[in-house]
């Protein structure tokens, strides 16, 4: 409950600070909302990959691919 009133009162900050930031971005590590994000990207990914199954190779298909995998792996 303590950590969903810090969110809340974060959420509602219209001026952002650096420490600010650090704040939120500790409580989302803390709370598992990173790790929950990069399994539901690889659950996604994993579904777009499948519907690409059925496509031709070729160079649409490898720009498609390889924009799955930026998603998924892009730290920022």
């Amino acid at each position: 409950e303590a950590d969903r009133r810090k969110l809340r009162r974060l959420a509602l900050n219209k001026r952002w600070t650096p420490e600010r930031w650090a704040e939120l971005k500790a409580l989302v590590e803390k709370c598992g909302g990173f790790a929950y994000a990069r399994e539901r990207a690889r659950t996604r990914a994993d579904e777009a990959r499948r519907i690409l199954d059925g496509e031709p190779a070729g160079v649409a298909r490898r720009a498609l691919d390889r924009a799955v995998d930026y998603a998924v792996r892009r730290d920022r």
